[in-house]
Formats: C-alpha cells, sequence, structure tokens
C-alpha cells in the first residue's frame, strides 16, 4: 500500500487515506463476489459496479467500501463516496469479520 501526503495534510486525513487504502487491500483479500452484492445491497445501490475503469473510484462498489471501511476504523469529517451518502454508522454496513 503506497499513500502520498502533501505538505499541511491534517492528521485525520492522513488516517482516513491510509484506511481507506487498507479497505483495499481488505476487499481484495477477503471479500467474495457474494459479500460484495451483499454490501451493495446494504448500501442501497444493488445494481452499481463494483470496479470501473474511472480515474476516481468514489462512484463504484469498491471506493465506497473502502471509504466506508475507512469512516469504520479512522473517525473523519471526510466522506469522498458518491455511488450513495455518508452512512451514519459506517461500522454497520460491514462484513462482521471487517470490524
Amino acid at each position: 500500500i503506497s499513500v502520498s501526503l502533501r505538505d499541511g495534510d491534517a492528521p485525520h486525513v492522513v488516517a482516513h487515506d491510509i484506511a481507506h487504502e487498507v479497505g483495499h487491500a481488505y476487499d481484495q483479500t477477503h471479500l467474495t463476489d457474494a459479500d460484495r452484492r451483499a454490501y451493495l445491497v446494504r448500501r442501497g445501490v444493488p445494481d452499481a459496479v463494483w470496479l470501473s475503469e474511472a480515474d476516481s473510484d468514489y462512484g463504484v462498489g469498491a471506493g465506497d467500501f473502502a471509504e466506508v471501511f475507512a469512516l469504520c476504523h479512522a473517525a473523519s469529517p471526510d466522506f469522498r463516496g458518491t455511488l450513495a451518502p455518508r452512512p451514519e454508522n459506517a461500522c454497520e454496513l460491514l462484513p462482521q469479520e471487517a470490524l
């Protein structure tokens, strides 16, 4: 995992960015296609694509999962996801094993 930092990044931004990338790693090593479909249903976007060739991942399932994972594991006011609204309780959306 590589995370680039900018001078002046607030600690919560750095923590969020690291947790986002760890969320991607968790997805790649632990989630099955069935887990991904179930997550999208919980987020209210069952027909969303998981991956995309777009420059940003915030509008697809993988990026949303990473953002929700980050909210659960590194409390932050930031949420960059565009697939679905910022959840009230991010941890409730994750598989139990991801907590």
